[in-house]
């Protein structure tokens, strides 16, 4: 079934909105539009039918129409994110943290969530805006043994780690790119880092798993170890997601919905 038919099919039920996409609403702090639910419930449909959305643990829409709602997790009441000093928020647009110690705070702490485990995990945002000039920015965490991470180390490098010693890393040869960013670990050995945008950047992961991070993760910034570094400068940080491992092609699909979002989520 495409997604088309899929999205026809639960129109013709009659039922409505997908019972997720109706809890969603109703902790919503300000109403959406009919235009913006039904949006809502459109990417709600296409990740059950492309396959992301059992994985994912936390679905986190930073592209909303106002702050305290797109802190908010779309699959669960747990994981509502906090700032950390302050980022930027923009209707519509995202979070920029502007590289001075701010971050979104995600309170997911991989080591205990329940979603991720130490070889089945992934951790994936969408960014645009995307300076030539971003260097030493990361999204994640450390917590001295065991890191989690995506961003930049220098203009052209794209440096990685999930779930892995400080020592391990898997980088990307990478000129300025907006889209979808990811690291996904599959196995022990196993798994692929990935950016999507105009075109396709990816690496296998190689390096050895060592744990699980035992503090949150950070978006638009980095934990390292309880202190905020390394925070993201002008890019806009418009969605994030947490939880097990998926495939290339799954994770391609979730550029493709999140574009499709984009587009229909306005004012």
């Amino acid at each position: 079934m495409s997604l088309r038919q899929a999205i026809g099919f639960y129109a013709s039920q009659g039922a409505g909105f997908e019972a997720e996409t109706v809890a969603y609403l109703a902790r919503l702090g300000t109403a959406m539009s009919a235009a913006q639910q039904t949006a809502i419930n459109n990417l709600i449909i296409a990740a059950k039918v492309n396959g992301w959305w059992t994985p994912m643990g936390c679905i986190r829409l930073l592209h909303l129409h106002n702050e305290t709602d797109s802190l908010l997790n779309l699959k669960s009441t747990s994981f509502t994110a906090t700032k950390i000093s302050t980022p930027v928020f923009t209707a519509y647009s995202g979070w920029v943290s502007d590289g001075a110690a701010k971050a979104l705070n995600n309170n997911y702490i991989p080591s205990s969530a329940g979603d991720m485990t130490q070889n089945d995990a992934s951790f994936i945002e969408y960014y645009s805006g995307v300076p030539g000039t971003e260097t030493n920015r990361f999204s994640g965490n450390q917590d001295g043994t065991r890191w989690l991470h995506i961003g930049h180390s220098t203009i052209t490098t794209v440096l990685e780690r999930i779930n892995e010693a400080s020592g391990t890393s898997t980088t990307i040869a990478l000129a300025v790119m907006n889209g979808l960013w990811g690291i996904v670990r599959s196995g022990a050995t196993a798994g692929f880092a990935r950016v999507v945008g105009t075109s396709t950047k990816n690496t296998d992961v190689t390096s050895s798993s060592t744990g699980l991070p035992t503090v949150s993760l950070y978006s638009a910034g980095f934990n390292n170890n309880g202190a905020v570094a390394y925070s993201n400068s002008v890019k806009t940080l418009k969605a994030t997601l947490i939880g097990k491992a998926i495939s290339k092609t799954v994770f391609d699909l979730i550029k493709t919905d999140l574009d499709t979002f984009f587009i229909a989520f306005t004012a």
